[in-house]
């Protein structure tokens, strides 16, 4: 069995003060002052153009904004966004150089939260991974244009590249 990995978030490898900053605010209101505003607030900060945001979309998202002690829930994801939590538990290039399962790094051009030059160091540091950058999405590129993403994981995941 062949064990695989896919990353596509900065997350682990780069902390941006306003970045988090600003993820942080619209997400803790978002859950704390749940409306459809508020929630679509949120949800367009992440996608390159917005106008593809279906109202669908942010129903649902709302929903789950709206569950009993979501807002506390979200307090405490968000805590990663804040230096205290997220430089203590950043990977090391060291940590990164081991990893030895076949893995692909895909970003893309428009994150809101990191740059491509940090899609491209993080894909450097891990021997041997496969970098893809989509152009013309946001930090949804499996929305934003599923199709391609569907087919660069496909690909990834059968073994046929990256």
């Amino acid at each position: 069995m062949c064990i695989r990995d896919r990353l596509n978030t900065a997350a682990g490898v780069h902390f941006d003060p306003a970045v988090s900053a600003r993820i942080y605010e619209l997400s803790v209101k978002a859950a704390s002052e749940p409306s459809r505003a508020n929630v679509r607030t949120r949800m367009e900060w992440l996608m390159l153009d917005p106008t593809q945001l279906t109202d669908e979309m942010v129903e649902l998202r709302y929903r789950v904004y709206c569950q009993p002690g979501f807002a506390r829930a979200m307090e405490n994801i968000m805590c990663l966004h804040t230096a205290k939590y997220r430089i203590p538990n950043l990977l090391t290039k060291d940590e990164l150089a081991s990893i030895k399962a076949p893995t692909l790094v895909v970003w893309t051009s428009h994150d809101p939260g990191s740059s491509v030059a940090i899609g491209r160091q993080l894909a450097d540091s891990i021997p041997g991974s496969s970098f893809i950058v989509m152009d013309k999405c946001g930090h949804w590129p499996q929305f934003e244009d599923a199709l391609n993403f569907n087919k660069v994981h496909h690909a990834f995941l059968s073994g046929r590249g990256g």
